[in-house]
């Protein structure tokens, strides 16, 4: 009917210890008891796990009785049929993956206060052994966050550890196949790891157009996600700018580019792609900004080559929203953007778009 789950070296002294946690546990509506072990506190935590956005945030609740999860060296019991119904029963570190999987399910660990076990000799009295214990630990909570889906996570003190892709490792997904990552098919949005890699590679870009005085404006969903919170939309994979033609040679990188990709100084690959070019990330991590260019013919900005990414928005447009630039928040920092965005972005996509949001291709999902 039960389950206990011990640390090691930790002792029952009597019988009556446990039966006190199986009255606390009957007594209302708490799913876990923990009950604390040896001298030292055991810290009561708030988790708030925002499944969409990859997200897991960490909160101190001191003095409090009911928790999502416990910091600190502690014993729990619960019901064996619950105990069962998670995901991961037997995922570990025990404490943390009973608590994130328990707070998906509206579970409270009540902290049994004065309920004390008792701790036996010290396992871990050597340095290399406690090193070895640390660095296992550390691997278990990468798996158990890469199991559940975990990519950051927020401490109480605000502090963020990250557990998605880098610089040095391949983005969170394949290539997008349809306009529709793979994310989307799991009813989640962009990883927050290829989120900030993003908009680091889009400020690199920006910082680079801008010195070699090229005339750049954010474009479709770019500049969507700008207008509406000054940021990439929530699941987008990609960044989207637009370039005078004409302006390609004033920039040593994209100039070198149109025949060998380019890594720069600071690890950014430039590249042609099919009739438009291409930022990356890295070598390593294929997180881009495209970049789109258009030729002025009789005040219309025309494609200056015959791409075609199959979006509604990647149509000729009048060269007047362009004169004179405008600027909007995004990403961080100020981007440039063509004036009347609204009126910009409802002859690309149709009218309200900015007030109703929808995925690339909602049918497939």
């Amino acid at each position: 009917k039960y389950i206990l789950l011990l640390p090691d070296s930790t002792r029952l002294s009597s019988t009556e210890q446990l039966l006190d946690m199986v009255r606390v546990l009957e007594s209302g509506d708490t799913a876990v008891v923990a009950a604390r072990i040896g001298s030292k506190n055991v810290n009561c935590q708030q988790l708030t796990l925002n499944v969409l956005g990859w997200e897991l945030h960490v909160g101190a609740i001191p003095d409090s009785e009911a928790c999502d999860s416990v910091d600190g060296k502690a014993a729990f019991l619960l019901r064996t049929r619950r105990f069962l119904e998670l995901t991961l029963p037997w995922g570990r570190p025990l404490s943390l993956s009973l608590g994130i999987q328990g707070a998906l399910r509206g579970w409270k660990i009540h902290v049994a206060k004065g309920m004390l076990l008792g701790e036996g000799r010290e396992l871990l009295a050597v340095e290399n052994l406690q090193w070895k214990h640390d660095t296992a630990n550390d691997e278990r909570i990468k798996s158990l966050y890469a199991s559940l889906g975990i990519k950051k996570v927020i401490s109480s003190s605000q502090k963020v550890e990250w557990y998605g892709c880098s610089r040095q490792s391949p983005r969170c997904f394949p290539a997008v196949v349809n306009d529709t990552p793979s994310y989307l098919y799991e009813r989640r949005w962009t990883p927050p790891c290829c989120l900030e890699g993003l908009r680091a590679t889009a400020r690199h870009v920006f910082l680079t157009l801008k010195s070699c005085r090229a005339r750049w404006w954010l474009e479709g969903g770019s500049l969507l996600g700008a207008v509406r919170a000054g940021d990439i939309i929530p699941w987008d994979y990609n960044v989207d700018i637009g370039i005078y033609a004409h302006d390609i040679d004033r920039c040593p990188q994209l100039k070198a580019s149109r025949w060998q990709t380019l890594e720069d100084a600071e690890g950014y690959v430039w590249q042609r792609g099919t009739g438009f070019y291409q930022v990356h990330y890295s070598t390593a991590n294929h997180l881009c900004v495209d970049i789109f260019a258009f030729t002025p013919r009789d005040g219309t900005m025309v494609r200056a080559e015959p791409w075609n990414t199959a979006h509604r928005q990647d149509v000729d447009f009048p060269e007047h929203f362009l004169r004179p630039f405008s600027a909007i928040q995004f990403a961080g920092v100020q981007a440039s953007a063509p004036n009347n965005v609204r009126d910009f972005l409802e002859y690309k996509f149709g009218v309200g778009v900015v007030e109703n949001p929808q995925y690339p291709n909602p049918d497939l999902l």
